[in-house]
């Protein structure tokens, strides 16, 4: 980071943290971030899709786990809600997923979900390990599953997309 050592209050990572590598990132987030200062790390498990007011969650879990082969070692840390990232500080503060406290959402059609599933690093280790078909055909069959579990065969019906977040951050000593 361009920034002279101690002037930094916030650092903040979203849905990243668990691909770096910790000990660069660390050194360089403790020598950046003044006392007192805080790195934040956030993130969302897995879209949960509604449709119709039906949760399309379990079909989205489905597919997430039918690409379990194709997942990174790495990405236990996100399954785990950074849980179980290696602690930075001492002053260390973990809020998890459940509940909802921490829910963002936006409309689309279930062409978005598809495309947020598109985005999944296990779907661009199945093109590179099987071909482009491979993962243009799971996609295909996520989005007709999506759509049979909405009760509907209509891919303009809307669809709302919600994330629950989970966080992880820890404070610079004052000393």
């Amino acid at each position: 980071m361009s920034f002279e050592a101690g002037t930094v209050d916030l650092v903040t990572c979203c849905a990243a943290v668990h691909w770096f590598d910790f000990d660069t990132f660390y050194k360089e987030v403790d020598r950046v971030l003044r006392p007192g200062g805080v790195l934040a790390c956030y993130s969302y498990m897995l879209c949960t899709p509604v449709c119709r007011g039906h949760s399309l969650r379990s079909t989205v879990e489905e597919l997430f786990h039918e690409l379990q082969s194709y997942w990174t070692e790495s990405h236990s840390l996100l399954w785990e809600e950074y849980s179980t990232l290696p602690q930075l500080y001492s002053d260390d503060l973990h809020i998890g997923s459940s509940g909802g406290g921490f829910r963002s959402g936006s409309e689309g059609t279930v062409e978005e979900v598809v495309g947020y599933m598109e985005s999944w690093s296990a779907v661009n280790k199945l093109k590179e390990k099987e071909g482009k078909e491979a993962a243009l055909l799971f996609l295909k069959e996520a989005k007709q599953r999506l759509l049979q579990a909405a009760g509907t065969d209509n891919d303009k019906e809307t669809f709302t997309r919600q994330y629950d977040y989970f966080l992880r951050m820890w404070r610079k000593p004052f000393n």
